[in-house]
């Protein structure tokens, strides 16, 4: 018996797993869905729920930046976290410097949802030290406050030092709350590095430990079950996706369930599902479903510009494009209305929109919209982040297609030269800016240049990944097409 039955019928099954081995997860297919299921809560951080221990902050400015964030109205929350700042700091003793260090900490989160990257990490990274040395190691809110730094690294795709640092926070977890979701972002943050065994392993001692309080996942943690579907749909499991989907659908629909993103996101992944198990129609209709959730939930801003892009996304996936086109324009529309040009969320809709002209085929706006991103990040991250490199290694695609091959090698060598240059970027951006480079040297007949930066990107990945990873499978086979 697997995982997907103790999901479903919790502490039936477990007696019956008993003496079972869980059955291996076999890799088929890469990640599908990596950006559909994070969905941060407010006030926290993506699966922190937002009743763990806290520390009360008794100032009239935290108060309202509390009730800015909650409306969306980023700016003035930050304006109002750093008066309140700037008070706490005047004040002294321990209960003013766990204050202050609560109010760090979400200052920090504020900026991560503003795009601030590299105003985040000092304040994540000071509220941590603070609680660490007047809480110690095991106390919920230091565990918290790693796990959030953790977050922090998942954002600019450092993914290793993220699960060191949430499996340091697991371990030195002893309430069962805070291991719960820490469990659910090391078993996403195992996903991004293609360790769906990993993952596997971990969602299986999540569902073990509801099990254990004689209760039924799906009843009491459906985003663990919306978790678990997205893994099956990132293994090629499409049937076992579909199915899993459908319970959470049945049990929200049952239970009266009201307007709420999270089934929004449910929706969407079951579009994706529907598609790859051939039933179109369906996934239109799934699509739509989860549109018309986000409108009725979100009245404008950029949340509702994020959920307009997981729905082009989730069209794109289900090769509407004419749909996807649709909402990621309106999406990329509010963001300039509500966060302006130089945003993060603003360079990820021009990243979108450029990714979806190179799949139709029209490579100048893909270029153009490439370029604009990189413009924007250049601004807001010193052109430094990973998404710069990403957005180099677009470049470098769409260029090679377009048989612009000194073009694709100099956006190329561009990405190589950030990665190089910031320890931070996950390593594996420069496995794939290398492996994309060997492409356009192949087209020039440089075919020396090109084995060489074949083996360079390969023997990156395969330090990042395991023998069973599509991407080192990919690595390998783009070396085998260059030579033939």
């Amino acid at each position: 018996m697997d995982i997907i039955s103790l999901i479903l019928h919790g502490i039936g099954a477990l007696a019956a797993l008993i003496g079972e081995q869980l059955i291996p997860v076999i890799v088929v297919g890469g990640v599908l869905v990596a950006a559909l299921f994070l969905i941060p809560h407010f006030k926290g951080f993506s699966f922190i729920g937002k009743n763990v221990e806290n520390i009360t902050v008794e100032n009239i400015h935290y108060q309202q930046a509390l009730d800015d964030w909650y409306y969306k109205r980023y700016d003035a929350a930050a304006e109002n976290f750093l008066a309140a700042k700037a008070e706490l700091e005047r004040a002294s003793g321990r209960q003013a410097r766990l204050e202050l260090a609560q109010l760090e900490q979400k200052l920090g989160k504020l900026y991560i949802d503003m795009g601030q990257y590299a105003e985040s990490y000092n304040l994540l990274n000071s509220a941590y030290t603070t609680f660490h040395k007047l809480l110690g190691r095991r106390h919920t809110l230091t565990t918290l406050a790693q796990a959030q730094i953790a977050m922090y690294d998942l954002e600019i795709g450092n993914y290793d030092r993220a699960i060191v640092q949430l499996n340091e926070a697991y371990d030195a977890s002893t309430k069962a709350s805070a291991k719960l979701q820490i469990g659910k972002m090391l078993a996403q943050a195992h996903m991004e590095r293609e360790d769906y065994a990993e993952a596997n392993e971990i969602y299986k001692s999540l569902c073990d430990f509801w099990i254990g309080l004689g209760q039924i996942p799906l009843e009491v943690d459906q985003m663990l079950v919306n978790d678990y579907g997205c893994l099956m749909l990132a293994i090629g499991k499409y049937d076992d996706a579909y199915m899993l989907f459908q319970k959470i659908i049945e049990y929200w629909e049952t239970n009266n369930g009201g307007e709420n993103p999270i089934i929004g996101q449910v929706f969407a992944n079951m579009a994706v599902a529907c598609s790859h198990a051939e039933k179109p129609q369906e996934a239109a209709e799934y699509a739509d479903r989860a549109t018309a959730m986000y409108e009725k939930f979100y009245n404008g801003g950029l949340e509702l510009a994020k959920s307009y892009q997981v729905v082009g996304g989730t069209y794109r996936e289900i090769q509407d494009m004419e749909k996807a086109h649709e909402y990621f324009a309106r999406a990329l529309d509010i963001a300039l209305a509500e966060a302006g040009e130089y945003h993060s969320f603003t360079a990820i809709m021009y990243q979108s929109l450029a990714t979806y002209y190179n799949e139709v085929g029209d490579a100048k706006e893909s270029i153009h919209y490439n370029e604009k991103a990189i413009e924007v990040l250049k601004a807001i991250l010193q052109g430094d982040s990973s998404d710069a490199a990403v957005t180099y290694n677009n470049i470098c695609d769409v260029y090679t297609q377009g048989g612009r091959y000194e073009e694709a090698i100099n956006a190329a060598q561009k990405g190589i030269a950030i990665c190089e240059n910031n320890v931070n970027i996950d390593p594996a951006h420069l496995g794939h800016l290398y492996l994309n480079m060997a492409w356009p040297h192949a087209g020039l007949e440089q075919l020396d240049q090109a084995l060489d930066c074949a083996d360079k990107g390969i023997e990156i990945i395969k330090k990042q990944f395991d023998d069973s990873s599509p991407t080192l499978a990919w690595a390998y086979l783009t070396k085998g097409r260059i030579c033939s």
